[in-house]
């Protein structure tokens, strides 16, 4: 009676909280795959600054081997200096994510609170990727045999 020339437009309320919430869904799988190669290329890069060091430190390697070092006092040494990094990196990280974070929660209607053990979870699974990236070359560096090491010495 109100409006006689327009036509009825009806749409179910899931519909539509449905295509409101797509353009969320589709970011995720945006930032999920992004995140996934930029992990990846770190993991090579750390693995290829891992290889370096070995190489460069296989002399120093091999004195300590033969003045009694053992396999886990190499692997602390090649996997610490790397691991410290790890944490500088990831205590710099956590302002910018929580900043970056927060703004982004701000937009929605229904906001929760983001809890200091993501962070936790998120810091240790960094320290185990790169733990597990570096002992490969770590590990391969102190079981070498020292006499190879320092033969041409």
């Amino acid at each position: 009676e109100l409006l006689p020339d327009e036509t009825f437009v009806y749409y179910f309320l899931d519909e539509r909280i449905h295509r409101q919430y797509a353009e969320e869904q589709r970011w995720s799988r945006i930032i999920q795959a992004s995140s996934g190669v930029a992990i990846l290329l770190a993991c090579f890069g750390l693995f290829g600054l891992a290889s370096l060091s070995a190489q460069r430190r296989t002399k120093e390697i091999g004195i300590r081997k033969v003045l009694g070092a053992t396999v886990a006092d190499i692997m602390v040494l090649l996997n610490g200096g790397f691991l410290k990094l790890v944490v500088i990196g990831f205590i710099t990280a956590i302002p910018v994510a929580l900043y970056a974070m927060n703004r982004w929660l701000e937009n929605f209607a229904y906001r929760v609170e983001i809890t200091w053990w993501v962070f936790i979870i998120a810091g240790g699974l960094a320290l185990v990727i790169a733990l597990v990236t570096v002992s490969f070359h770590a590990l391969r560096a102190a079981v070498a045999n020292p006499v190879e090491s320092l033969r041409y010495e």
